[in-house]
This record gives C-alpha cells, sequence and structure tokens, in this order.
C-alpha cells in the first residue's frame, strides 16, 4: 500500500504546483482597463439597405463572368469613383472604390439603411455618402458607418440627395 500512496502524492501535489504557477504567472499580466478592438468586432448593427438588385438580373456568363442586366431596374445607373477618404463609411467602402448609384425618383425609393449621397448641410460644395439611420418628417439622417454614436447625424431634405448607393466595384 505504500507504494501506491508515494506515486498518488506525487501526483497530486504535482497539480497543486502547477495551478499555484499558473495562478502565479497570471498575476504578473498587467491589468487592462480599456482594450481597443478591432471596429467590426465591436461595431453596432447597421441597417441594410433595401434590396434592388433581383437575382433574375444577373446571367452567368461562363466561368468567373457574369452580367448584371441593370435595364431591369428601370433606372439610370451612373458609375462614379469616390474620392474622398474621410474612412466614414469604411469598410463598406473608401477613396478609390467605383460606385454604382442612381438618381430616386421621389421619397419612398429611399429607406432606412440606404446609402446615398447628398449635398453636406454643412458645405454645399461637397457631396457626401452616408447612411439613412432615419426618416422623419419628411427629412433624413445621415451617418456614415464609422462614427461614433453620440455624433448627430446630418438632416437632409430630399432635394439635396442626389443619388442613392447600389454596389461598387473595387
Amino acid at each position: 500500500m505504500k507504494n501506491t500512496i508515494k506515486p498518488l502524492f506525487g501526483f497530486i501535489l504535482g497539480i497543486v504546483l502547477s495551478i499555484l504557477f499558473f495562478i502565479g504567472f497570471i498575476s504578473t499580466i498587467p491589468k487592462v482597463e480599456k482594450i481597443d478592438m478591432v471596429y467590426f468586432l465591436i461595431s453596432p448593427e447597421h441597417p441594410s439597405p433595401k434590396e434592388r438588385i433581383n437575382m433574375s438580373y444577373i446571367t452567368i456568363m461562363g466561368k468567373n463572368r457574369y452580367l448584371l442586366d441593370f435595364s431591369k431596374l428601370n433606372r439610370t445607373i451612373t458609375y462614379l469613383r469616390a474620392e474622398s477618404n474621410t474612412n466614414s463609411m469604411d469598410p463598406i467602402f473608401d477613396s478609390g472604390v467605383k460606385l454604382f448609384v442612381f438618381k430616386p425618383k421621389n421619397k419612398d425609393d429611399i429607406k432606412i439603411g440606404d446609402i446615398i449621397g447628398y449635398i453636406n448641410p454643412k458645405n454645399r460644395d461637397y457631396t457626401s455618402m452616408h447612411r439613412v439611420v432615419n426618416i422623419k418628417d419628411g427629412f433624413f439622417f445621415m451617418k456614415g458607418d464609422n462614427w461614433e454614436d453620440e455624433s448627430t447625424p446630418d438632416k437632409v431634405n430630399f432635394s439635396d440627395i442626389k443619388y442613392v448607393y447600389l454596389g461598387d466595384l473595387w
């Protein structure tokens, strides 16, 4: 019996010493007051834009080749290049991206979650592209996806809306 107690005692002692070592090691790690995490891990959920591209608009032309028939949208689609690098809409798009947009026919063309180009109320020579976060009393309230929750959204009239974002190419 003495021969079986010694190995058992050694095994238990090893476990206890391992636990004490681990606790000692953990206690040497500095305490972190604030952790800066990657944006997409902590970003709030944003409403999605209205679905405008039906799968029937897309034709598979061959391996890695597709045809998107914009004529089925009954809209004039414009192509433009994002010029400003404000990072307000990262990671959706950034400077240099090629955007497909269309001019809305009326207020009903725009829903919460849509990304629109509008005349910036703070600088009317500048066109901003942000997400519609609210629609109230005939006004559209816009914010970039990377703006903090405390920031005040831009308040925009329909007449100041130039286009609605449809998609992009990098």
